[in-house]
């Protein structure tokens, strides 16, 4: 063991990793139209405190969707990852975990995407699996949980990659934000 890992295993803690869809699902989610300006800035504290992150990947999914707001409109999801980003992201990424994550789970990538920009969904789970070999307790938050026979959804990836993973309510109301 390194004396990186022992530093990592001595300051383990909770730790959550967000998806896209679940930083989306917080505009969406019909229960949280009042109070969506709280749930970013309880979102943002648990950033700051090491709690919450994501991969670059996920920042870059929500940038790519920027475009489909109409005019005019404040895209307070991509705006919230964009300020937490350096902060979110600090981890990095393991590719030699990535490829294990595709080695055990190829069909977490999407065969209908287009080729080009990567999919955050290998990255999320490199990430929470790099966390959980260091001592942390993960738990990936994603609203993902239909599978299709060339998709696997990111529920099912993580249990086979013996992850947890909840909904954005279940990790909201464990945290006491709502």
């Amino acid at each position: 063991m390194s004396p990186t890992d022992v530093d990592v295993l001595q300051t383990s803690h909770e730790v959550w990793v967000i998806d896209t869809c679940s930083i989306l699902q917080v505009r969406r989610e019909p229960s949280l139209a009042s109070r969506r300006a709280r749930t970013y800035s309880a979102m943002a504290a648990a950033v700051k405190n090491g709690s919450l992150v994501f991969p670059t990947e996920v920042h870059g999914e929500l940038d790519r969707g920027r475009g489909k707001l109409s005019p005019g409109s404040t895209d307070e999801p991509y705006e919230w990852a964009a300020k937490a980003r350096d902060a979110a992201t600090r981890h990095g990424t393991d590719f030699d975990v990535v490829k294990r994550v595709l080695a055990k789970v190829p069909k977490v990538l999407d065969a209908e995407k287009p080729a080009g920009a990567d999919e955050a969904d290998p990255y999320v789970l490199a990430l929470a699996l790099r966390l959980k070999e260091h001592g942390h307790e993960v738990t990936v938050i994603s609203e993902e949980r239909k599978d299709r026979p060339d998709k696997m959804s990111l529920t099912t990836a993580c249990g086979l990659l013996r992850l947890y993973c909840v909904p954005l309510m279940g990790f909201l109301g464990d945290q006491g934000m709502i």
